[in-house]
């Protein structure tokens, strides 16, 4: 009797076992993150709708092919932004921020990034005023700064960056987009760079020829 009892008792222990196995298995989502089998995963990949799960996935799976799978399939652009900058590889931050349209989630981007492609990319989606001068300003990477100015319009911002900006390359692309004569005189005879001094005296001359001041 004792014997029947054990062997009873480990064989529902087994099918216990088996049942907790196979439930897991059957959670779409837990498939996705950790099957290394990418048929497996994308045909999970394919049952989740939850839009985190999703962007977990895209970050945190174990086979490029699924997370890159589960990245096509977010369209939420805040978790878009989240892939971008926290996502391990290239093939879910690369297409993460091509689909993102959000200003201020490009701007996240540009600015949180630290991949220097990633960052460009984002820059160079981005046409919201007010967002490419938080980058302009905000950005700790001079090239991504740079390329903000470059893209900005905004005077009083242009102004802002030629006078208190401490790299001199991105005070100079800002004193190139400067139109007030001021400024432009100011920057001219008080900047410590004789390349922006200069710059700032040629656009000054520039706009003078012009009749734009």
């Amino acid at each position: 009797m004792k014997k029947l009892f054990l062997f009873r008792f480990f064989f529902a222990l087994l099918v216990s076992i088996a049942i907790i196995s196979l439930s897991g298995c059957s959670d779409p989502a837990k498939v996705a993150l950790k099957t290394a089998d990418a048929n497996k995963g994308i045909a999970a990949v394919e049952k989740l709708t939850d839009q985190s799960v999703l962007a977990k996935v895209a970050v945190e799976g174990k086979n490029w092919k699924v997370r890159g799978a589960a990245t096509d399939r977010v369209t939420d652009q805040s978790l878009l932004a989240k892939i971008a900058v926290e996502g391990i590889y290239s093939n879910v931050r690369e297409p993460a921020v091509e689909k993102l349209t959000d200003p201020a989630m490009l701007a996240k981007v540009a600015v949180e990034s630290k991949v220097w492609s990633i960052r460009e990319a984002a820059v160079e989606k981005l046409t919201d005023p007010a967002m490419l001068a938080k980058v302009a300003v905000e950005s700790k990477v001079r090239s991504i700064r740079e390329a903000a100015v470059e893209k900005l319009t905004d005077q009083s911002v242009l102004a802002k960056i030629a006078v208190e900006e401490k790299d001199s390359d991105v005070r100079k692309a800002a004193v190139e987009k400067l139109t007030d004569q001021f400024m432009l005189a100011k920057v001219a005879v008080e900047d410590e760079n004789a390349l922006v001094r200069e710059a700032a005296q040629k656009r000054l001359n520039a706009l003078r020829k012009t009749g734009r001041y």
